[in-house]
């Protein structure tokens, strides 16, 4: 009798698990990432540093800012890292990492990265979608 009622008990959580599934919020991962790309403290971090380019620079950095705080010797220094997209029928996106020391402030790094640029597609013209100076991690 008792093996009875464990069984229907498993088999009626089953169906009201399926039932409770099938309403969920059809777009609760859509409104996660919504609310991520929408952050207040950056939202280009996922274009900036981690989707896929076309071109990107040698020297590859991390963002640590949220390191600092409890490993300050994580950090090696500020970085900036510029995000370029050609203008022609497909963009291609093109990513530049000034590491800590090659360059001071951010206006640097744009020029560094127009010449990248410009070494690599001479002939297209480009426009800047975001630039940011961060916390290059060690």
């Amino acid at each position: 009798m008792r093996v009875w009622i464990i069984m229907l008990l498993a088999f009626s959580n089953a169906v009201f698990a399926e039932e409770r599934d099938s309403a969920g919020d059809a777009l609760a991962g859509h409104a996660a990432e919504a609310r991520q790309w929408a952050s207040a403290k950056d939202p280009f971090r996922r274009a900036l540093f981690l989707e896929p380019v076309a071109i990107e620079s040698a020297n590859v950095g991390l963002d640590c800012g949220h390191r600092k705080a409890r490993r300050p010797e994580s950090i090696a220094g500020t970085g900036h890292v510029i995000l370029l997209e050609t203008r022609e029928t497909v963009p291609r996106r093109i990513r530049f990492f000034a590491a800590p020391g090659e360059v001071e402030t951010l206006e640097k790094a744009r020029e560094a990265a127009l010449l990248f640029v410009r070494s690599r597609i001479p002939e297209l013209d480009f426009t800047e979608i975001a630039a940011r100076s961060f916390d290059w991690c060690r």
